[in-house]
């Protein structure tokens, strides 16, 4: 494990060297490894202790030459053996921890200066001895692109900078005289530089006037770069990348600036040096950070591809929102939103069709984006429900001017609201309402049962489930049909023999009954007195 070299290449193609030829030499000396890379770590790896341990890499090569990168996109470890055998080994896990640096938010600020350098030189200008400051397109490895676009400025572009030079770009002067607040500095730069002890290399900012005043935004503090690697040796053109950097210089507000970059060289071992592109000054206002009140968080139902977020109280005039959704709603398909228009309450979220039945967590912000500031994050969640199913309700059958119910409904999951529709508003209930059934006066002004059509539908939030119905029935009351009077005579059967000579009779139930209307027809032309002596008559 001795003869092991590694390497860092970034997305973008910049590659460090970790570490060359570390490890036991003798046999029987450790061969496993598990280390941890940092810059901040004591010392680089000088031991033949490599498990389990935390080291810088190599003086030449650190970390922070990824400094301002893009890290978007592929990282590659490299391992090579730089001795000619064949004892082999195994990788079995590695992994890169990126800690970003969040530049200044400059959203609303005032530009001062943003020169890129495509088409003109943006007022800069270089002197000194061995100057050598071009711009245009860098042709000489591991420097072969700008930033942005194709020019730029470089100490030379085609070819490594001069032996015992004092070399500087500077810019035109800024006035900030009438600037007050937060003024921060961007520009974008690649270098290779030999060992500081023999070639300094710094960016700063002056006063025009008062070279007294200066400070220092970057000084370059590390080792030679070219590293080789491997066998047959390959000579690695380690620099480093491209990257963006940030500097407050509001220590300046009220003067008359420059900014520099000075390159100053000794006689001996030039490497390819520096390049410089996208200079860019802002001037951030003070302001007030906006603020908004959030309503009930949203409850949509499975499938459904939209939400809506109510919101109120507002302050700072917020006109732009964003969403930072956490991981598993993310894993989910949410997507986060940066800086979109914000629309009048309710904000209309997408919703991931396939988004399983969850709870998923958000935070807004808002903004004002002219001058405004970001406000706080105000957290909030999505909850994705199945569909509420009804509890079935049985029918029912009461009678007039009885109570009917009351029906009080339930579904699945709990929490569901519920609305209703009655088809039969005879019945004494309402044609519509919401909520449980109360109990009623039911009602029915007919002779024959009349039926009402219940329909219940379920809802949470704006997940609407499948409607039940149940039959409400009400009989009328209970009712005897008119009869006609009627007038009989009853007879004792003594006195049949009698009768049956005078009237026709009928015979039921053990007595004569003559029928009244027949009979007092014929008893007009009869002698009432001799009737009686006859029988006794009842009338009913």
């Amino acid at each position: 494990m001795a003869d092991i070299d590694a390497t860092l290449t970034s997305p973008n193609g910049n590659v460090i060297a970790l570490f060359t030829d570390i490890g036991a030499t003798v046999t029987g000396g450790q061969n496993q490894m598990d280390l941890l890379l940092n810059d901040n770590n004591a010392i680089p790896p000088l031991y033949t202790v490599l498990r389990p341990v935390g080291f810088q890499p190599e003086f030449a090569n650190k970390l922070n030459l990824f400094k301002g990168m893009n890290t978007a996109g592929t990282w590659t470890l490299t391992l090579y053996d730089d001795v000619a055998n064949a004892s082999g080994g195994t990788l079995n896990s590695w992994s890169i921890d990126i800690l970003e640096e969040v530049p200044p938010n400059i959203t609303g600020a005032v530009t001062i200066a943003n020169e890129d350098f495509e088409t003109t030189d943006g007022g800069f200008t270089h002197s000194g001895a061995q100057d050598e400051w071009e711009r245009g397109t860098p042709a000489f490895a591991p420097i072969t692109t700008a930033n942005s676009g194709v020019n730029c400025w470089k100490t030379d572009l085609d070819n490594t900078y001069n032996a015992s030079s004092n070399q500087v770009l500077e810019s035109q002067t800024y006035n900030l005289a009438a600037v007050t607040g937060p003024i921060y500095l961007s520009w974008a730069m690649k270098y290779q530089v030999e060992n500081t002890t023999f070639d300094q290399f710094r960016v700063y900012v002056e006063e025009v006037g008062n070279p007294a005043n200066t400070r220092v935004l970057f000084e370059w503090m590390g080792a030679s770069k070219p590293q080789s690697v491997g066998n047959p040796s390959t000579s690695q053109p380690v620099s480093a990348g491209w990257g963006t950097h940030w500097a407050d210089i509001s220590s300046f507000a009220g003067l008359q600036i420059r900014f520099k970059v000075s390159l100053v060289t000794d006689p001996s071992v030039q490497h390819v040096g520096v390049a410089i592109d996208d200079f860019k000054m802002y001037n951030i206002a003070a302001c007030t950070p906006s603020s908004i009140t959030l309503g009930a968080s949203p409850v949509t139902c499975i499938g459904t591809t939209t939400a809506n977020l109510p919101y109120t109280a507002t302050t700072g005039s917020p006109n732009i929102y964003s969403i930072d959704y956490d991981a598993a709603a993310e894993a989910a398909g949410f997507t986060d939103v940066v800086n979109a228009a914000l629309p009048a309450s309710p904000i209309v979220l997408t919703v991931p069709g396939a988004a399983p039945v969850a709870v998923y967590n958000a935070g807004i912000t808002v903004q004002n984006s002219v001058g405004g500031c970001v406000s706080p994050v105000v957290p909030f969640t999505i909850t994705v429900i199945s569909s509420p199913a009804m509890t079935p309700v049985a029918n029912d059958t009461v009678c007039n001017n009885s109570l009917a119910g009351p029906y009080n409904f339930t579904s699945v999951p709990p929490g569901a609201t519920f609305t209703w529709t009655n088809s039969n508003v005879a019945i004494g209930l309402a044609a519509a309402g919401a909520g449980n059934i109360p109990a009623f006066n039911a009602t029915n002004a007919t002779a024959a049962p009349i039926n009402a059509t219940i329909t219940v539908t379920p809802t949470v939030g704006t997940c609407v489930g499948t409607p039940i119905s149940f039959i409400i029935r009400v009989n009328p009351s209970g009712q005897v049909n008119p009869i006609a009077n009627q007038n009989y005579a009853v007879v004792h059967p003594q006195q049949l023999s009698t009768l049956q000579r005078l009237f026709p009779v009928q015979y039921a139930a053990g007595q004569m009954i003559i029928p009244s209307s027949g009979w007092l027809q014929q008893a007009r032309a009869i002698s009432l007195h001799l009737l009686h002596k006859i029988l006794p008559v009842f009338h009913r």
